[in-house]
């Protein structure tokens, strides 16, 4: 979707884009960049006017900052065996591995990667790993 309007307001353009808009053009822009950000979307790519950028980008900041925030708040949550296990679960190898690695028996490391997913709302080892990496983990 594509929205065209006279509104040069971060606030809807920010909607516009939460609200799955793949661009945002401003009836103000030049003729070219119009038909270039319709042919860009329609290509599949996006397309923003210059005036809001930075508010999109500020806000994309924000979002990072606040996804880093909430992983440190739900690691707090995980024992200290658990944040290890998320750790050791984030690098290379299979289960085999990760458990020689850590000294646990294969069971175990597989009781605390279960126990973490439980706590943090996930159910794969790749998000506990995004998980990982936005806390600082890693």
């Amino acid at each position: 979707m594509l929205i065209l309007t006279t509104w040069d307001s971060d606030a809807v353009t920010l909607q516009a884009i939460g609200a799955g808009a793949a661009g945002f053009l401003l009836k103000t822009d030049a003729g070219l960049d119009i038909l270039d950000g319709i042919r860009a979307v329609a290509a599949g790519r996006g397309a923003l006017s210059q005036s809001p950028v930075q508010a999109v980008l500020s806000a994309a900041a924000r979002s990072d900052t606040m996804a880093r925030s909430d992983a440190r708040d739900a690691v707090r949550a995980l024992s200290p065996r658990e944040r290890e296990a998320i750790i050791a679960l984030s690098g290379p190898g299979n289960l085999d591995d990760v458990a020689a690695r850590m000294f646990v028996a294969k069971s175990t490391l597989k009781s605390h990667m279960e126990s973490a997913q439980r706590k943090l709302g996930v159910s794969s080892r790749h998000e506990l790993a995004v998980i990982a990496a936005r806390a600082g983990l890693i």
